[in-house]
């Protein structure tokens, strides 16, 4: 049979009408979610190793706010630390060694300075093993090292440290502390905000007794739950180091106060916390493309039946249909692979901007509009 031209093209037309109502669609709904994630803000609490990084940063906070409150630069030894057990771990160790008799120093706590009272208040060490204050300076290292990497590459970051018990405030940036009030605090300059109050006394370090974190509005994701503070404290730290470590002394984490952490809304220096938004932004933006694309790629697949099943229509294939079914297969999938791809990059450079950005720094092109053009005739 052969196919009248007025009704091949006029099939011709009806499918391309129907790929672009598609591909608009695909377009205007990659845009309208766009707007939604920005408005919705980053969930950084999904990631595990943000929230993770944010209990290291509750210890190293904490350790701060009781120098500043006390005037006393403690080493984090004084604060982090508890030797409560050590004596036990000293004892056993020395048991499993073959030793006999042990000798214990326990220091010299009846002549001790006010510095190491205050001190032992927070945790207080006694040296029990002759190699206890190698570990105990590496460990001072260690707690120095995260500030230092804490206030550089976490520098958006704000912070404040609540006492539960006398209400002193910590608070180097923004006071946060209204956070803890109803109506006394506007949640609008920023994007994240929560709080963790540890329990007070012996037996509740790090103890989570409460958290309000605004982005889930309920204390049910991570911050809900009392953190592992040793497996965090061995997966962050050197294992043999901090294994020796633990056997002589435990990890004395936040009691009794409560940390609030805020992320602005506009980060003004692209650190960790923006490197964190940007991959959720664009990581949220990929499932939303594959939730578009690949049911749209199925219509496509109908119409491509529907079409080549119809007679008079001419669009059924000619050369693609002389090939066997397995090399079809092959040869579309991996188009439709490649080109989903490179579709959502597409899609998202459009929606994010970055294509603009592209152009100018790859191709010295600062046209944004001419940028972003390109991108949507290409999507």
């Amino acid at each position: 049979m052969v196919t009248k031209p007025k009704s091949r093209a006029a099939a011709g037309l009806c499918a391309a009408l129907c790929l672009l109502a598609l591909a608009a669609l695909l377009v205007s709904g990659m845009t309208a979610s766009y707007a939604y994630i920005v408005r919705s803000g980053y969930t950084y609490y999904t990631y595990p190793s943000f929230a993770e990084q944010l209990q290291l940063c509750s210890m190293v906070r904490y350790w701060q706010a009781r120098c500043a409150w006390d005037g006393v630069e403690y080493e984090p030894s004084a604060v982090l630390l508890s030797d409560e057990n050590a004596l036990l771990y000293t004892v056993s160790r020395a048991l499993e060694d073959g030793n006999a008799s042990v000798s214990i120093d326990f220091g010299a706590s009846a002549s001790a300075s006010q510095e190491q009272q205050q001190a032992q208040r927070h945790g207080g060490l006694d040296v029990y093993s002759e190699n206890a204050p190698a570990l105990i300076d590496r460990f001072n290292q260690f707690i120095s090292e995260l500030a230092d990497s804490f206030d550089s590459g976490w520098g958006s970051l704000q912070y404040t440290v609540v006492d539960s018990k006398s209400g002193a405030v910590y608070a180097p940036k923004n006071d946060l502390s209204g956070f803890l009030q109803r109506g006394a605090f506007s949640q609008e300059p920023y994007d994240y905000i929560v709080a963790i109050k540890y329990g007070e006394g012996e037996g509740s370090d790090g103890a989570v007794v409460a958290a309000r974190d605004w982005t889930t509005s309920a204390a049910g994701s991570w911050i809900g739950n009392d953190p592992d503070w040793k497996a965090l404290f061995l997966s962050y730290a050197d294992e043999a180091f901090a294994d020796r470590l633990l056997s002589h002394y435990d990890l004395a984490p936040p009691r009794g106060v409560t940390l609030i952490f805020a992320i602005p809304r506009e980060i003004a220096v692209y650190d960790e916390l923006a490197q964190y938004g940007s991959a959720n932004r664009e990581h949220r933006m990929y499932g939303v493309f594959n939730l578009l694309f690949w049911p749209a790629l199925g219509v496509c697949a109908l119409l491509a039946l529907w079409f080549g099943r119809r007679r008079g229509s001419g669009l059924g294939g000619k050369y693609l249909a002389a090939l066997p079914l397995e090399a079809n297969a092959a040869l579309l999938f991996g188009a439709a692979t490649l080109g989903g791809a490179v579709l959502a990059d597409c899609l998202v450079s459009l929606c994010d901007g970055s294509i603009a950005d592209a152009f100018a720094q790859d191709l010295s092109v600062d046209l944004p509009a001419a940028a972003d053009t390109f991108a949507f005739l290409i999507a």
